[in-house]
């Protein structure tokens, strides 16, 4: 996976997160990418569901199942 594939609007990884919860990103044109969920974890468990799928160990399609295995936690803010 590279950030360019991540413009793509048809890229399905965004998609299915977006399933779960809301959440942020941005892309930098220096290939850096920015990601904020409401919550502390649903931050992490973002990059780690984004990390799997740039390693392949999970297919972009897939990344809500590969989160709902996570522990998101309630709806209280933990990132503040």
């Amino acid at each position: 996976m590279t950030c360019g594939s991540l413009l793509n609007p048809d890229y399905p990884l965004f998609a299915s997160a977006a399933a779960l919860f809301p959440f942020e990103t941005a892309v930098g044109t220096n290939g850096v990418l920015w990601l904020r969920g409401s919550t502390l974890r649903q931050t992490i468990a973002l990059g780690r569901a984004l990390g799997a799928v740039d390693a392949g160990d999970c297919r972009p399609e897939d990344v809500a199942a590969f989160m709902g295995k996570m522990d998101l936690g309630g709806e209280e803010d933990e990132s503040r």
